[in-house]
């Protein structure tokens, strides 16, 4: 596994693009082993349990397996302290006062708690790996956690992914999507990717078919 690229420049764009989400302590990182309890819940909600521990394990440990994880702080309702549990009541009275009905409209809990409080860990969000062979990126795993998708997490994710891949001189990227994920078929498609076939029964919790995506010329794109 390789780090994310330390060009200044990209360092900006990226900060921008971490406050357009509305998510300040927002981080994406290379996967550790610290985040694999998280990967495997997000992998247990959206996947339905595809890989075992053992499996990511593996990805983790091989050369040639890239993967970067979204977190954000995540807080321990039972050791919450009495400071931010004063912040959580102030915002309940703001709330009230200005009778906020969406919950879009109220603070980010990364506004309520900073990433040094004591009481913060790290929750992971969102993942993306993909396989290096030869000069393509082959995306094998996708996903932001259900509570966090419609956000905008998971366009930022694959532009990050694809950057990572055109760092490391990759040309294309390719991946299989269910035919009736008409959401992340969007996604894709908005990058550039194009159908190329299609798997039949390549599913086989329900032997749905499975949509090939190329993205060709990684190089000549931008993505951050």
């Amino acid at each position: 596994m390789v780090g994310l690229p330390s060009n200044s420049s990209q360092n900006l764009q990226l900060a921008k693009q971490i406050s357009s989400l509305q998510l300040p302590s927002l981080q994406i990182l290379p996967l550790e082993s610290s985040h694999l309890p998280g990967i495997m819940e997000i992998d247990r909600l959206c996947f339905g349990g595809w890989w075992n521990l053992a499996h990511y394990q593996w990805e983790l440990d091989h050369p040639e397996s890239h993967f970067l994880v979204l977190t954000i702080p995540e807080i321990s309702n039972s050791e919450v302290s009495n400071s931010a549990m004063s912040k959580i009541a102030k915002i309940n009275e703001i709330a009230e006062i200005n009778e906020i009905a969406e919950i879009s409209k109220a603070p980010e809990i990364s506004e309520v708690f900073e990433a040094s409080d004591p009481q913060a860990n790290n929750l992971v969000i969102g993942v993306g790996g993909f396989w290096q062979i030869l000069e393509e990126a082959h995306i094998h795993l996708f996903a932001i956690h259900p509570q966090y998708q419609g956000k905008g997490l998971g366009k930022f994710l694959l532009g990050q992914l694809l950057q990572l891949a055109k760092e490391l001189g990759l040309e294309r990227a390719t991946l299989e999507v269910r035919e009736s994920n008409h959401q992340a078929l969007g996604l894709y498609q908005k990058f550039g990717f194009q159908e190329a076939g299609r798997r039949p029964n390549y599913y086989a919790d329900n032997s749905e078919a499975g949509v090939i995506l190329w993205l060709n010329r990684l190089q000549s794109c931008e993505f951050v």
